[in-house]
């Protein structure tokens, strides 16, 4: 492609960028079919944001921003980092996690143990939510925590679709021995132990290996990507990459940011062997978001 061309098609992805800006009062659903769209194009052409945003700011005065992804987590797991990882190799983002208080998933279950009001035996109406935030240039982040809120969910899917799979054959060898009548709690626990399952065996120890699996596949793709860029975009990237983490270690020093922990989990290996095959096969790019 001409440098011209390449040009041309560089402020046609900053001008549906800029459909996500606040300023342009666009829908939600225009926000992310441009966002698709704009990513699409990067992926096809091999262009980088680091390119976009550079093309609309010859000057370097980069501005950066913060903003946090909308999916709302109980505990920041492992796989949750190789995700925001991955977003961030192909939108040139830092990410740390934060957190808001809002309106309670379970809002007024009743239980006898556990999170709960005393005074009423229901979980509380609202409570304290992890999420995963980005920082770097506006549209960079704009993309970024489109791809995390929708991949979060995806992988998670498709790793309980894997796991249901998997307790049913698990289910099945144990009733071979101990009769049809055995039942698994959801939870395991006790259950799986008097059947002979060890830990790293019950089917939470695979689903955590599966999405482990699955996103750190997925990031050593990317990785490796990286790895074959061209000497042109490696340089654009070396730029704002610059600017980027000067002003990110800036910006953690003035919000007295503390480092954090990924909460830690049993991993079955076998789940983390299939998950690996399919994140090896997942492109986190536009493809995927036009669904």
């Amino acid at each position: 492609m001409e440098n011209k061309e390449r040009e041309q098609l560089i402020d046609r992805i900053r001008h549906m960028m800029e459909i996500q800006e606040t300023s342009a009062n666009a829908f939600q659903g225009e926000m992310a079919n441009a966002a698709a769209l704009a990513q699409k194009l990067m992926d096809k052409y091999g262009i980088t944001l680091a390119e976009v945003e550079l093309s609309g700011n010859k000057a370097m005065d980069a501005k950066f921003v913060n903003q946090p992804a909308t999916v709302s987590i109980q505990g920041i797991e492992s796989w949750h980092w190789a995700l925001a990882r991955s977003i961030g190799r192909i939108t040139q983002t830092k990410h740390y996690s934060s957190s808001r208080y809002t309106e309670a998933k379970r809002a007024g279950v009743k239980h006898t143990h556990g999170k709960y009001w005393k005074r009423t035996g229901t979980t509380r109406d609202r409570q304290v939510y992890q999420t995963i935030s980005f920082y770097g240039t506006p549209s960079a982040v704009e993309i970024a925590t489109v791809l995390f809120d929708r991949w979060v969910v995806v992988i998670r899917k498709m790793a309980l679709d894997a796991t249901r799979a998997y307790k049913e054959e698990l289910l099945e060898r144990v009733r071979a021995e101990y009769g049809p009548d055995v039942e698994l709690e959801r939870k395991g626990g006790s259950s799986y132990k008097k059947y002979g399952i060890d830990p790293e065996d019950t089917p939470r120890a695979f689903l955590n290996g599966w999405l482990l699996g699955c996103t750190i596949a997925i990031d050593r793709k990317l990785y490796k990507q990286e790895q074959a860029r061209s000497a042109e975009t490696s340089k654009a990237i070396i730029l704002i990459q610059d600017k980027l983490t000067v002003a990110y270690e800036e910006f953690k020093l003035n919000e007295g940011f503390k480092s954090s922990k990924s909460r830690g989990s049993t991993t079955n290996w076998g789940g983390f062997a299939k998950g690996s095959k399919v994140g090896s096969e997942i492109n986190i790019g536009a493809k995927e978001l036009e669904g």
